[in-house]
């Protein structure tokens, strides 16, 4: 695993712009670079694919095209980027700080955002929900090691960030089951998380709600459109 000194990627990245070699890309797959800082730098179409990025700082560079798939970004500083066609798939963005950035058409499948600042990017323009944006559907939710089935009415506010899960402030429990989808004719079952109890036939509901759909850790009923990832998850 090949650990990147900061004047070493300076020098890297000025020859490559200074030779103009269109026909590769600056590669830095599997590296280290923690710590290091890689602002207002032209890093388009480079890869950086399972590299640990800790705390790497990136403010307005402009990373469009490049691979960040698999990578650990956990703690960057990301405001003011560019990223346009960005592949973030798999990657740690838990705790970046990005605020001012720029992503259009990424791609930020299984990604994950936990503790992530997201505020006043153009982000949530171009990541569509995961869950219907109106009207009434099912969702599942793990919990207790069980599954619980919900209803979620048309009047429920519903929102998703940049992963699977969704959150609503209204749901009526239609069952708990086993994982594997087996009766267990239990009437109630706990959240894993916090004490909110989720009885059969009866409603639940979350009466603080916070409007941003990337923030994480805040008051809701988290669930999955998908039995499977909830049981997964």
């Amino acid at each position: 695993m090949k650990i990147y000194e900061q004047k070493e990627l300076e020098q890297i990245i000025e020859a490559y712009h200074r030779d103009g070699n269109e026909e590769t890309a600056l590669n830095f797959h599997g590296g280290v670079v923690n710590n290091r800082d890689l602002s207002w730098q032209d890093l388009r179409n480079a890869d950086f694919s399972h590299i640990s990025g800790r705390n790497l700082k990136l403010i307005g560079a402009d990373i469009s095209g490049a691979n960040f798939s698999h990578a650990n970004l956990k703690g960057s500083d990301m405001r003011k980027c560019i990223a346009r066609g960005t592949d973030f798939t798999g990657a740690i963005l838990d705790d970046t700080l990005a605020t001012g950035a720029e992503f259009t058409n990424c791609d930020f499948s299984r990604a994950s955002f936990v503790g992530a600042q997201l505020t006043d990017t153009a982000h949530d323009r171009y990541v569509p929900m995961a869950c219907p944006a109106e009207g009434s559907f099912i969702g599942y939710k793990k919990a207790g090691g069980h599954i619980v089935k919900l209803y979620i009415p048309d009047n429920a506010k519903r929102l998703s960030g940049s992963d699977r899960r969704c959150r609503t402030n209204l749901a009526l429990v239609l069952s708990i089951t086993t994982l594997d989808g087996e009766e267990t004719g239990m009437q109630e079952v706990k959240s894993d998380i916090g004490n909110m109890i989720y009885r059969v036939g009866q409603h639940v509901v979350v009466n603080e709600w916070d409007n941003n759909r990337f923030h994480d850790h805040v008051p809701g009923i988290w669930f999955f459109i998908d039995r499977m990832e909830a049981v997964l998850y």
